[in-house]
């Protein structure tokens, strides 16, 4: 499940960081809060460099959790530059 996902992310599960902006969603921003970090996963999304328009590196996302949620979420997705995108 957690195969190939850099030491530092898997190091988060079970702590509390403060999140903000926006985290589900591009159009509708949050205020900062402290959110449990449940889970990550690698997304299907990469991120790309505008000015060759290549790949840039992988993406990993977040199941997050406080006390206002009724369930926990999947964040947007947020670079990990540990980890290099390889064409094929």
């Amino acid at each position: 499940m957690s195969k190939g996902i850099p030491q530092k992310y898997l190091d988060m599960i079970g702590k509390e960081f403060e999140f903000s902006g926006g985290l589900f969603s591009g159009k509708k921003s949050v205020e900062p809060a402290k959110y449990k970090i449940l889970d990550v996963r690698f997304s299907s999304a990469f991120i790309i460099n505008l000015k060759t328009r290549k790949a840039k590196c992988a993406a990993i996302e977040f199941l997050i959790k406080n006390y206002t949620m009724q369930r926990s979420r999947w964040t947007r997705p947020f670079p990990c530059p540990e980890v290099k995108y390889k064409e094929s």
